[in-house]
């Protein structure tokens, strides 16, 4: 059975249906190593929303899959190989101590000689190969709920920081949003995932201080969504902080409103920024008035002033207060 095969299954039961998903289907049923009942699952949860509400459609075509998958599963193993069971030529007597070392010329088995003072041996290429395969194998798992294309993804290969992310897709001079509206209404949005189109024509609408969530089935394009936000490929205001927040992150001893606060991250920027310009100013104003160091002391007060007005325009002084107000709305505080 290959892929086309599934596919043209699909495409007898639902001519309708978009070619990237037929062919996306085709190959996760043929590729997938999985149970087959957690693989029919998942075509099934698909389908479901291509059938329109014709359920007889769909269960025959279940059927036909679960026929296919069961034929490619015993063709499997028929080609599996390995060692045979091989019938013995007479009874053996296991009790007694001595057995007769012929057996083996009548292509036979003595038991007794084949485990007497044998080591078990590691055979480390065929275990590598095996470990090669197994990593492989959840590597490509891992792919499987990826979108590449994406220029999130093309930003985590560069092994660019969460900083670097966050100050390129937020810059500095956008940061300030007093007396500038906070809703965002896009009336006529596309969004892509390679060459295919998810949303065409479609309106975004969030009022601000409003939760939204996103539901649907799996693959409908949720998580693409996010990402074009995410990355500003969807044109959300300039004066608007996006944060971006992985799914899972690595656990350590940062407190929750640290961890908050370390999200604004011009504000954790530029306040550092002030103290490494503190520190530079009064190790120059040490030096008294020698004038080599006058210029330097002038640069280095004017840019500290400079960050000090970046930092009142973004009420940095207000940070923790906000951070606590935003646990406590999530019941962490």
């Amino acid at each position: 059975m290959s892929s086309e095969d599934i596919a043209e299954e699909i495409r007898d039961v639902f001519p309708d249906t978009e070619e990237v998903i037929v062919q996306y289907l085709s190959g996760y049923l043929v590729d997938d190593a999985g149970e087959e009942e957690d693989v029919l699952q998942v075509a099934r949860t698909i389908l479901e929303s291509l059938s329109g509400g014709e359920n007889d459609k769909l269960e025959k075509l279940m059927d036909r899959l679960g026929d296919l998958l069961e034929d490619q599963l015993n063709a499997r193993l028929k080609n599996r190989s390995g060692p045979k069971l091989q019938k013995l030529d007479k009874v053996m007597d296991m009790s007694k101590a001595q057995m007769s070392n012929t057996i083996a010329f009548s292509e036979g088995v003595d038991l007794e000689s084949i485990n007497k003072g044998k080591a078990s041996r590691v055979d480390v290429k065929k275990l590598e190969k095996q470990e090669a395969k197994l990593k492989a194998k959840i590597e490509k798992r891992a792919r499987r709920d990826l979108y590449e294309g994406s220029k999130l993804l093309d930003a985590h290969r560069k092994q660019q920081t969460y900083e670097e992310m966050y100050m390129k897709i937020n810059p500095l001079e956008a940061v300030n949003s007093k007396n500038k509206s906070r809703d965002i209404h896009l009336p006529s949005i596309d969004v892509n995932f390679g060459s295919n189109r998810i949303l065409t024509g479609a309106t975004l609408t969030l009022a601000h201080g409003r939760r939204y969530g996103l539901i649907g089935r799996n693959g409908v394009g949720k998580s693409t969504l996010l990402r074009h936000i995410a990355m500003r490929e969807v044109p959300i205001p300039a004066h608007i902080s996006i944060l971006f927040v992985e799914q899972e992150i690595i656990g350590d001893d940062t407190t929750a409103i640290d961890s908050v606060l370390k999200a604004d991250v011009w504000r954790d920027h530029l306040l550092k920024e002030e103290a490494a310009l503190n520190v530079k100013l009064t190790e120059l104003e040490a030096e008294g008035d020698d004038k080599r160091f006058e210029d330097a002391r002038e640069e280095t007060s004017s840019r500290l002033a400079d960050v000090h007005a970046r930092l009142s325009d973004m009420d940095a002084e207000s940070g923790p207060a906000r951070a606590a107000s935003l646990l406590a709305g999530k019941w962490i505080l």
